[in-house]
């Protein structure tokens, strides 16, 4: 499908990409123009672990929802914050009233910065550097930050044992997804009980290290907070839309609080947390930062393995699970008082069984999902003033019953339940049961699902986490690419256009093992990133259709190579040879993707499709034994796979937060996690780029 946006926009989501080494200089002082989405005011783009449960095939344009009947969720869509950042993050059209924010502000920071500003780059690339004669007609020579394989780029003490398995830190992005602001921040929960010596949660800044504006040395304690004397935070944080709060969940004697903090450059450090002021919700909106309010949950129950979920509708809700069973939503998190409902049925008890993270589809049905340890999952209506609750058969057999949520994308209304020790047999399959948010999910297995044929190998303790789509599901409309996810050491890929079928089937086996294939070598979820090895742009237009095998001239062919992928809006090419500096000899339509029209002008990206999981014991590939990190180009969706590279972790590893793909700023394009057995917080470089 073609780009339904001007070609404004695809130069100025490059120059995003391409001036990132800037952007310390400019956020010293004139901030770039805040996108308006759905009713609030976008200036930065926070990155937690909800933007990897909830996800967007392309909704394509207005037009085509209206031929299809789908105008209505076409609309919730392309007004979701979540839908626009994961665009930005993805170097992809936005749709929708947003779009033109999204251009403007791009094209701003581009045209805010010396046209002929160098950029600075590693001494060690050969290659001149990037000008910018004019942001109308760039001359592009792309230099290329060479790494060498997955690298731990820092760790960072806790003092206790960090994020419980399967939680993630946070990240927040000032700029943009493409660009590395030295600004830049990420927030670990320590779960260390919290005291004078002690911080419960803590945020690193200078994250990025050398030229470009930022830090000789990194990096460095944002802040550092004791939020309670005894009191124990490890599930995963969420921050708000311009970057000046954070809320999550700690535990104190047996009672969880949810926590809303505003933050404030306080330094600090782990075992010397700076002081922030304890006030009540009623004075929170009016404290002044550092101060923090914690609301304990009505009911006074714990909770192990809810994190909060966050709405940036402008609707200030929050949705909260705990272990009793019952569902909690919160209002005025961070513009309002904040408070929990007692009202129309809230809290609401939707299971006797712990629950997991809630997920809300911001689709058509405007449910909240969420699982239990019993292996259930259930639907909670949040309209109206009573709470309609239905749950599904049950779907795990295995002792821990669902460790995690559901992936929704809301563009299909199309929900995934990742079943590790299924209710089939004995020993039992693992699974992906696919339900649809629209349909009710009472005493239902779904309207299809895929068996991993994997029953020889697992026990009652085998874990399946949710998985993840890769590029081409995202360049789609929901029918092509591939979901992955990885039990017992596993990779295992679902094609697509199987699992939106009706008939059930069995998943391919993706790889070698990472490890010995036992329920002892859990993996952590599987974490996609779209990342960049170089850009471009069109020098002459593309006609849709046509020969298979196409030249394609563009300003630079610097950095790119064959068997490499360019994506062109939603069109995915592999390169066959490069012809010259100007020109690439090109297959089209790959993936599954569609041979489009494009313009001159046109944004190129040469993009790499990465995966990152990692196994908390037994590892034996890619340079790494026993707990390790490891990760996978997928970018052409292929059928088989091996680790790129691994990294050690002792222990396994957290939730993946992934960086940004900054292709100029050094030390940037990062993941983020804590280990599970090594009390750190870990900043690790994705990948080599070739």
């Amino acid at each position: 499908m073609p780009n339904a946006n001007c070609s404004w926009f695809k130069w100025a989501v490059l120059s995003v990409t391409l001036l990132a080494a800037v952007f310390g200089r400019l956020l010293q002082g004139q901030s770039a123009p805040s996108i308006h989405v759905g009713g609030v005011e976008v200036s930065g783009i926070p990155e937690d672990w909800s933007h990897q449960y909830v996800v967007f095939s392309n909704p394509g344009t207005e037009e085509e929802a209206i031929q299809n009947g789908k105008h209505e969720q076409w609309q919730r869509i392309v007004n979701e914050p979540r839908y626009v950042f994961q665009q930005m993050k993805r170097i992809a059209p936005v749709q929708g009233p947003a779009a033109a924010d999204v251009e403007y502000r791009s094209r701003w920071i581009s045209e805010a910065s010396d046209p002929r500003t160098s950029l600075d780059v590693p001494e060690e690339s050969a290659e001149p550097d990037i000008f910018f004669p004019s942001p109308r007609q760039p001359i592009f020579r792309i230099k290329r930050i060479v790494r060498s394989g997955i690298k731990r780029d820092w760790s960072q003490p806790l003092g206790g044992p960090g994020l419980a398995t399967g939680h993630f830190p946070a990240k927040y992005s000032f700029v943009s997804p493409g660009a590395a602001s030295c600004s830049d921040y990420v927030v670990f929960p320590t779960g260390a009980a919290g005291s004078s010596t002690q911080a419960t949660i803590v945020a690193f800044t200078k994250l990025y290290l050398g030229t470009g504006g930022c830090a000789a040395s990194n990096p460095a304690i944002y802040w550092a907070y004791n939020t309670g004397t005894g009191a124990i935070a490890n599930l995963s944080p969420v921050l708000s839309l311009d970057g000046t709060q954070v809320v999550f969940v700690q535990t104190s004697s047996s009672v969880a609080s949810l926590v809303i903090l505003k933050m404030a450059n306080s330094g600090g450090t782990v075992s010397t947390p700076a002081a922030a002021t304890s006030v009540s919700a009623g004075s929170y909106r009016a404290c002044t930062a550092p101060c923090y309010t914690a609301i304990p949950l009505n009911g006074s129950p714990a909770d192990s393995n809810s994190a909060p979920f966050y709405l940036y509708d402008g609707s200030d809700t929050l949705y909260l699970g705990d272990n009793s069973g019952k569902l909690h939503q919160f209002s005025g998190i961070f513009s309002g008082t904040p408070a929990e409902t007692t009202a129309s049925g809230w809290p609401v008890t939707v299971s006797t069984k712990a629950l997991n993270s809630p997920v809300y589809d911001s689709g058509g049905s405007t449910l909240v999902f969420v699982t239990d340890a019993g292996g259930y999952l259930i639907s909670v209506t949040t309209t109206g003033s009573t709470r309609s609750v239905l749950t599904s058969n049950q779907l795990v057999c295995g002792t821990a019953g669902f460790v995690g949520p559901v992936l929704v994308d809301s563009s299909q209304e199309d929900v995934y339940a990742f079943i590790g020790y299924g209710c089939d047999v004995t020993p039992g399959n693992s699974f992906i049961n696919r339900f649809q948010a629209g349909t009710s999910i009472s005493g239902g297995y779904g309207a299809n699902y895929v068996s991993f044929g994997n029953s020889g190998t697992n026990t009652t303790s085998t874990i399946n986490r949710v998985g993840t789509f890769d590029n081409l599901y995202f360049a789609g409309s929901g029918t092509t690419g591939n979901l992955y996810a990885c039990v017992n050491g596993v990779m295992y890929q679902i094609s697509v256009a199987s699992l939106s079928g009706t008939t059930t089937f069995t998943a391919n086996t993706f790889n070698t093992a990472v490890s010995t294939v036992s329920s002892a070598s859990t993996c952590s979820r599987v974490t996609e990133f779209l990342g960049v090895k170089a850009n471009t742009t069109l020098t002459a237009g593309i006609a849709a259709g046509g020969l298979s095998q196409i030249t394609v001239t563009v300003a630079s062919t610097t950095g790119m190579a064959i068997n490499d992928y360019i994506q062109i809006d939603s069109e995915i090419m592999s390169i066959i040879t490069v012809n010259s500096t100007t020109s690439l000899l090109v297959n089209r339509g790959q993936g599954g993707t569609t041979s489009a029209s494009h313009s001159s002008g046109a944004a190129v990206q040469d993009v790499q499709d990465w995966l990152f999981m990692s196994v908390v014991a037994n590892g034996n590939v890619a340079g790494c034994t026993g707990a390790c990190v490891y990760n996978y180009l997928v970018t052409g969706g292929n059928s088989s796979g091996f680790p790129t590279a691994g990294l050690a972790a002792t222990g396994g590893s957290s939730g993946i937060i992934i960086d940004n793909n900054s292709t100029t700023q050094p030390g940037a394009q990062q993941i983020y996690y804590s280990t599970l057995g090594g009390n750190t917080a870990v900043q690790a470089s994705q990948a080599a780029l070739k």
